[in-house]
């Protein structure tokens, strides 16, 4: 049985093997929509490719909200699924949504392109916006011009963008994303081996970055002692909360 860490780590081998990675930066779970979607990988370079996951732990029932919010903001959508799935994903989702199917091999997972997709530039001015930070917008409408502050409302400052084409804006969310992930990717990188681990993930995510170089005891968080910890059914938590996250502990602490 696949957990989507295992997939997430199979998905993010295919992309360095066939070099979609290179002059780009890969984004563990990006929030968009608000912060009401995460996307589970998204790959930035000329274009914005998300992946949403979907484990042999996982239901479809957000499936069709995801894609929807997705197909708006990313140029290119796959869904990358085990064969529980692939038929009814297949039937049910929109045409222009790739689809790949994971199975396990002796020699780890094994993806296969079950469906090909379609990609679409994004071209709403306010969907692209809504990657920046109000700092970055700022920057950019500076950068072309514009009157505006830090005490320029946000909604001000999107309402400026009028002005600009959609290929600057385009652009300048890619460097923007570049810039503001690199760091980590890097540093992702450079921990990685010739084959991603589940245990790998974690080193992809900022927030976690910053959490291990400010608090050394964190450590003990990621590696928790199954001799001295209760192992969690992850089959019954799926099922009564949903998709479970990439990093989820398998044990947690017993009381002292």
């Amino acid at each position: 049985m696949l957990n989507e860490g295992d997939i997430k780590a199979a998905v993010i081998d295919k992309l360095f093997a066939s070099d979609a990675l290179a002059d780009a930066v890969l984004i563990n779970e990006m929030v968009v929509a608000n912060w009401s979607r995460r996307a589970d990988l998204v790959v930035a370079n000329g274009k914005l490719h998300a992946f949403e996951i979907k484990s042999d732990l996982d239901t479809l029932r957000r499936l069709d909200g995801q894609v929807e919010t997705y197909l708006q903001r990313f140029d290119k959508v796959t869904v990358v699924c085990t064969a529980k799935f692939a038929y009814l994903i297949k039937d049910c989702i929109d045409s222009r949504v790739e689809i790949w199917c994971a199975a396990p091999t002796d020699q780890g997972v094994k993806l296969t392109v079950f469906r090909r997709g379609q990609s679409s530039l994004v071209s709403n001015k306010r969907i692209l916006c809504g990657f920046l930070h109000k700092a970055e917008l700022i920057t950019l409408l500076k950068r072309e011009g514009r009157n505006v502050s830090a005490e320029t409302p946000r909604t001000h400052l999107e309402c400026e963008l009028d002005a600009l084409s959609v290929r600057q804006i385009r652009d300048f969310v890619l460097q923007s994303l570049k810039e503001r992930y690199k760091s980590t990717f890097e540093q992702f990188c450079a921990s990685r081996q010739s084959q991603t681990c589940p245990e790998d993930l974690a080193r992809l995510s900022k927030f976690k970055n910053q959490f291990r170089e400010g608090d050394r005891s964190g450590e003990e968080i990621f590696t928790a002692n199954p001799e001295n910890a209760a192992q969690l059914d992850l089959l019954a938590l799926a099922a009564k909360f949903g998709p479970l996250p990439s990093d989820m502990p398998t044990y947690v602490r017993r009381r002292a």
